[in-house]
């Protein structure tokens, strides 16, 4: 299959789509196929090209050079000092002895130090490696590190990264960008934890042990969703505003800086601060205490999410249903509603009521409310008060040259001039997949004329439509129903 010393290489034209590939104990040159591929290089100082698909590349002992194909894989450099070179997909890196160059390429890529035999340090900025596997490597590109079973250092860049800190007593830093901090491994593991999110929006998971959590600047969330003592999950009570936290993988915790909190499958005490919070309990009948600030419930980011609807009540602090099952809440001025057919209705303050996915009904009560429907559908009343209808896409309201149907037109049941009610399109695209928002015309009562983006008004008995064409060939791709209109609207009534 391949030579040793004289360095003749075995092409890709030889193998089969996917190959099995083995080296000798001298120094080779294996090269990969188009397929996903398997190559040991065993021993010696080999060359190993894993070429295209996802392939798993063990170097075997030597210093090894391994150059990963576009389809990426699971490479390990073996013993030695070993360069590995990802390309365009995700690789997973070993972390083995000795002093490796890992360089990630351009996809999502992770370095596993999980078989150390010490503890280690690396910090992501400098790219830099000690103790352990990790003594002398050098890191670039590299967007998760996987840490050992003993306690750790690890510090990450100015880029997003995510950062588990597996056993052991870690300290785990996020430094800059949108991080995922876990003091503990993908599956459990324990251990007393430092999590410092630095600055951007950080998501921190301490997991067991007595865990001191600091989100530091941005909206940081913790999580508390795997909270599990080996034979049941279990619930937590966390208090932002005493920062402490009790119970489950909670029990000991300290947390410093965070915003959010995501609970458990059992039932969770949340307690917010004197900020604006977002509270999550998933599973379970939680309590949730948004404490002082503008805060938030939210059923739409469940670990695993119930396929029932929820009905939710603030002026009652009830909910009900899916994952809302047994909720009480206290003091939260906001709700964002599960992808079910959700009845969400608000009380007599200024609420922000959004409905996701399905077909929602949305009741904004009294005070100047919010009210966003997501598609599939809805019904608003924002009630009494200068209510604000937020649209963001086409087809959140009747798409006609697209997957819509008349079944997900929107009906806003009591929008009013008088009371300064507001239609805000200000964010309006034609796509999802668009970056800018599109310039919206309002031609009034009119008839489209052909010019993509243009806002027009349809009479239809006591019933106005609101109509935008985003392509430009005279139809509605977008239609809003405001039933029983008492006069007729202008441009003043839109955000646009």
């Amino acid at each position: 299959m391949a030579s040793s010393t004289n360095r003749s290489a075995t092409p890709a034209s030889d193998m089969a789509p996917a190959a099995a590939i083995e080296g000798t104990d001298g120094d080779d040159i294996l090269i990969g196929t188009d397929g996903s591929d398997t190559i040991d290089g065993l021993g010696g100082h080999d060359i190993i090209y894993g070429r295209g698909n996802y392939d798993f590349i063990d170097g075997g002992d030597g210093d090894d050079l391994i150059v990963v194909g576009d389809g990426g894989g699971r490479i390990r450099g073996g013993a030695g000092d070993d360069t590995l070179l990802g390309g365009d997909d995700r690789e997973i890196f070993y972390g083995d002895p000795g002093a490796d160059v890992l360089k990630g390429g351009d996809g999502d890529d992770t370095v596993r130090y999980t078989e150390s035999d010490a503890g280690i340090v690396v910090d992501l900025a400098s790219g830099t490696g000690l103790g352990g596997h990790a003594e002398g490597d050098v890191l670039h590109s590299i967007e998760s590190v996987e840490a050992t079973a003993f306690d750790d250092v690890i510090t990450g860049s100015d880029a997003d990264e995510a950062i588990f800190g597996g056993g052991g007593d870690d300290i785990v830093a996020g430094g800059g960008g949108d991080d995922m901090l876990y003091g503990d491994d993908r599956i459990g593991g324990a251990g007393a934890d430092v999590l410092r999110g630095g600055a951007g929006d950080d998501i921190l998971n301490g997991g067991a042990g007595a865990d001191f959590i600091d989100g530091g600047t941005g909206t940081d969330t913790v999580r508390f969703d795997a909270s599990f003592n080996g034979e049941d999950y279990v619930g937590v009570s966390v208090d932002l505003a005493s920062g402490t936290g009790s119970g489950g993988e909670a029990e000991g915790d300290v947390i410093r800086n965070v915003e959010n909190v995501r609970g458990t499958l059992e039932d969770d005490v949340l307690v917010g601060d004197e900020g604006d919070n977002e509270l999550s309990g998933s599973f379970g009948a939680d309590h949730m205490d948004g404490g002082a600030g503008t805060d938030t419930v939210r059923y739409d980011d469940g670990l695993n999410p119930r396929p029932e609807a929820i009905d939710v009540d603030l002026a009652a602090g009830t909910a009900s249903g899916g994952d809302a099952e047994g909720d009480t809440l206290v003091n939260i001025e906001n709700v964002v509603g599960s992808f079910r057919d959700d009845a969400i209705a608000g009380d007599d303050g200024g609420n922000a009521l959004s409905g996701s996915g399905g077909s929602d009904t949305l009741s904004g009560r009294g005070g100047d409310d919010v009210l966003h429907g997501g598609g599939q559908g809805d019904t608003l009343s924002g009630g009494a008060g200068a209510d604000t209808f937020v649209y963001e896409f086409a087809h959140e309201s009747f798409n006609e040259t697209g997957p819509g149907s008349l079944n997900s037109l929107d009906t806003i049941e009591d929008f009013s001039s008088a009371e300064g009610d507001k239609i805000d399109l200000g964010d309006f695209r034609a796509d999802p997949d668009d970056t800018d928002p599109m310039d919206l015309s309002f031609v009034g009562y009119g008839e489209f004329s052909g010019a993509a983006g243009e806002l027009r008004l349809v009479e239809d008995g006591t019933d106005t439509h609101v109509e935008i064409d985003t392509t430009g060939n005279g139809m509605a791709d977008f239609d809003v129903r405001l039933s029983d209109v008492e006069a007729p609207l202008g441009e003043d009534d839109f955000v646009l």
